[in-house]
């Protein structure tokens, strides 16, 4: 009876075995028919090769703002209309991506982008509901580009970072529902008709790191709150009729890289309003009315590399910088900077 039991637990033995060699079979075949469950199905989510159609965005509730914006600035008469409304008015989908102008990021429309296109007219009241723009860039550079207005309902796009609006002929004042933009990053209304003054909350737009209002006809001070726009590092506000004495809180736009002041009707002197711009390449402070000696803080602008400080030196100016009285290492200083400072220099 004794060799029996042996042979009953060989047998025990080797069953136990045998089955945790199956169970380990099964395990290891459940894993592999999981990684494969998985692998197909990322090749049909991300190979694109599998003949799965790329599903666009439904633009039909941006496509009415569209063609209100081609009908009020007469789209049909544009250089280029490439694409526009050359599908279903409410069902844009794919063919949106060949209208001239548009922008997209991640298949949705996020730049509305025209420079020197015939525009003429005015923007849509409704184009303030186009709430995934993030850049409106229309530029004019022909006599036909002109907007009657700046349209207050873009104070509405909240994600809006790139504002600019220039060469088109726009006679209006800078609304205050631009001021509701937040986000902005640059804003440019350069080149048009603008008049009356800059909003004296300028300095909500805590952002921006670029603010052009250059040849326009903007009266009146720089207002306070502007000095506190401490990103910014393009500020030009030339070729106005500005007027008043600069602050000494310039000093605190401590990122200027372009400072661009000239042709208006600023006063008074500089003595501390540039000793902490360091990173400051071009200055123009030209045909203005400023007085005194050139002040010696203008060599703590160690990046400045051109610009000009000189006056026009018409009857209607005082005489500017009095250089007779400006320390003479300032002056050497300046023209080793190619940085004019009066005539003949």
């Amino acid at each position: 009876m004794y060799p029996l039991k042996v042979h009953k637990t060989i047998v025990h033995r080797n069953c136990i075995k045998f089955g945790n060699n199956i169970s380990t079979i099964l395990f290891g075949q459940s894993c592999l028919l999981l990684f494969l469950l998985l692998v197909s199905s990322c090749k049909k989510s991300f190979n694109p090769y599998n003949n799965v159609p790329f599903k666009y965005p439904d633009y039909s509730k941006d496509s009415a703002i569209l063609v209100n914006f081609y009908d009020s600035t007469n789209g049909i008469y544009w250089v280029n209309n490439t694409g526009w409304l050359k599908t279903n008015l409410y069902n844009v989908q794919q063919d949106a991506t060949n209208w001239i102008g548009l922008g997209f990021s991640d298949a949705l429309i996020t730049s509305l982008s025209f420079a020197g296109n015939g525009i003429y007219g005015q923007l849509p009241n409704n184009l303030g509901n186009f709430q995934g723009l993030t850049t409106i860039d229309i530029q004019g550079y022909t006599p036909k580009d002109s907007l009657a207005k700046i349209n207050p309902s873009l104070g509405n796009i909240k994600g809006l970072l790139n504002l600019r609006l220039s060469g088109m002929q726009i006679r209006d004042t800078i609304p205050y529902s631009i001021l509701n933009l937040s986000n902005l990053l640059f804003l440019s209304f350069k080149s048009n008709q603008l008049y009356g003054t800059i909003p004296s909350q300028i300095g909500e737009l805590s952002k921006l790191t670029g603010l052009i209002l250059t040849d326009n006809q903007l009266t009146g001070t720089i207002p306070n709150s502007l000095y506190a726009l401490s990103k910014l590092n393009n500020l030009s506000l030339n070729s106005n009729q500005l007027s008043g004495s600069i602050s000494n809180n310039l000093s605190n736009l401590v990122n200027l890289v372009n400072l661009n002041l000239g042709n208006n009707n600023f006063s008074g002197d500089f003595t501390n309003t540039l000793n902490k711009l360091t990173a400051l390449q071009f200055l123009n402070l030209s045909n203005n009315s400023f007085s005194g000696p050139i002040p010696s803080s203008i060599t703590s602008c160690v990046s400045l590399q051109a610009g000009s400080i000189s006056s026009n030196y018409s009857s209607l100016r005082n005489a500017g910088f009095d250089t007779l009285a400006t320390d003479p290492t300032v002056l050497a200083w300046l023209r080793a900077r190619n940085i004019q400072y009066g005539q003949g220099n």
